[in-house]
């Protein structure tokens, strides 16, 4: 957002309910009022927008009873109806324009399950759309989730509609209804109307891939005592003597010749987890990270697994997500983002030694181009090292720790 259009944000009570009220700055720039600004999805003041409405708009869903998650929901929903208003008669702020919206979807969407609105929470004004308008909206954006999760190739046949769709299909199908009892053998007209809406589509995703760069791994904004703890973690690995190793050789050369990622995703996790069951709609989506990873479209694997990681309603299929997203980074040449991953996993029993592999590798990839990274290297490799019990890894670890030494 350019700076200046907000210069603070504070809350009053109206009707008993704590609404946001924001103290504007005079501004001469018409690109600052919602009617311009909203209609232009996809700008650098959009983007900026967009960072400072999500927080108010989760705030004010909390402020009268909802969770995080369901501001989140309805923030996106706003952000994706907001090009089609007409924004006659509706605020000229941008954020307090959206923050409404993501209010009056909360509450249709309470009334639509039986459920009696918060008090005081007023009937939608005028300028904001119908009950059946709003209902309708959020069947597209379902519609238009789903088809996100699918394959790239997929989703472009079922946009366009080609006769020859194979399996994608079946798979939207799936993902629309996760319980095959429920399951239609055609899709409804709700999501027929959701693929025919391109310019619909469009802006919802500009609106989803904006809030991904927000809440994605970064190394740079991690909190310094999550960097200390994991670093504090890996020192407290066994030492081994290995000052009388040969001369080192090119660190580039010690992760390329140990840096092995599985052959398939899907099998690995077999192999990790066995019988034990998993979330229909989570496995169709390591399905489909897993065939772009075999065809090695890494950039297409990582998106289906972004996706399971930013939906709170797949808290399970997190620690497996986080797991291969690092992988992929990892493959992508990408380590700071690797080692990212990694450390949000929670369920550190399923993975292992095999977690420990590769932190230590993505350390070592690190080292490559930051020579003074190298005895950390060698650490991560040595804790690595100190927790498998496979007689490979033991072998390279080994020869690791020798080329790492000085």
């Amino acid at each position: 957002m350019p700076k200046g259009i907000l210069q603070n944000i504070c809350y009053r009570g109206v009707h008993g309910l704590p609404l946001l009220f924001y103290l504007q700055t005079v501004q001469s720039e018409p690109s600052f009022f919602a009617s311009q600004l909203l209609s232009h999805p996809g700008t650098t003041e959009w983007d900026g927008l967009l960072l400072t409405a999500r927080r108010a708009a989760i705030e004010a869903v909390r402020g009268i009873g909802g969770t995080s998650a369901d501001g989140e929901v309805f923030f996106q929903t706003a952000v994706a109806q907001s090009p089609e208003l007409s924004f006659e008669n509706a605020p000229d702020d941008a954020v307090e324009l959206i923050t409404t919206l993501a209010l009056a979807h909360y509450r249709s969407w309470l009334m639509e399950h039986g459920q009696e609105p918060p008090a005081g929470l007023e009937a939608n004004a005028a300028w904001l759309p119908s009950e059946d308008h709003m209902n309708a909206f959020r069947q597209k954006v379902y519609a238009w989730k789903k088809l996100r999760q699918l394959g790239p190739i997929c989703r472009e046949k079922l946009v366009e509609n080609a006769p020859n769709q194979g399996t994608c299909m079946k798979d939207y199908l799936a993902l629309l209804f996760p319980n095959a009892a429920n399951r239609q053998p055609t899709l409804p007209g709700w999501a027929l109307g959701a693929l025919a809406d391109e310019t619909g589509y469009h802006n919802w995703l500009l609106g989803q891939q904006a809030v991904e760069k927000d809440v994605a791994p970064s190394w740079s904004s991690k909190p310094w005592i999550r960097i200390a703890f994991f670093i504090a973690l890996l020192i407290t690995g066994a030492w081994y003597v290995y000052k009388y190793f040969d001369q080192p050789v090119s660190t580039e050369n010690v992760f390329a010749s140990n840096f092995s990622p599985p052959e398939s995703l899907m099998a690995d996790m077999q192999l990790r987890h066995g019988d034990e069951p998993t979330a229909a709609e989570c496995l169709v989506m390591f399905k489909i990270a897993d065939e772009q990873y075999q065809a090695g479209n890494m950039e297409s694997a990582q998106e289906p697994l972004m996706m399971l990681v930013i939906d709170s309603t797949q808290t399970a299929c997190h620690s497996d997500a986080w797991y291969y997203m690092g992988v992929v980074r990892l493959a992508m040449d990408d380590p700071k983002t690797a080692i990212e991953c990694f450390a949000k996993i929670e369920n550190l029993e399923a993975f292992g030694e095999d977690l420990y592999w590769y932190q230590g590798l993505a350390f070592v990839r690190l080292a490559v181009n930051d020579p003074s990274r190298r005895d950390l290297a060698r650490r991560a490799v040595e804790r690595a090292l100190a927790n498998t019990s496979r007689p490979d890894r033991k072998q390279q670890a080994a020869e690791m720790l020798k080329d790492l030494s000085e």
